[in-house]
């Protein structure tokens, strides 16, 4: 496999997975306690965002892990 390859498909991983991150710590802000009434229709949003990022972040673990292994 090239190196190339190989950083490209963990540059990826670790963009998602910080992108992941900031969603998380954006939905603890918007499910307090204190505004969750104001903003319980986002969580559906951020829910389904989240979601497809994981499809993704698992998808690119998937090629990295089968361009290793070649």
């Amino acid at each position: 496999m090239e190196r190339e390859r190989a950083k490209e498909l963990f540059d990826k991983i670790e963009e998602r997975t910080i992108y992941i991150l900031e969603v998380t710590e954006l939905l603890k802000l918007i499910s307090d306690v204190s505004v969750v009434k104001d903003t319980a229709e986002y969580l559906y949003i951020l829910t389904d965002i989240l979601h497809n990022e994981c499809d993704r972040l698992d998808f690119e673990r998937a090629q990295l892990k089968m361009a290793c292994l070649d």
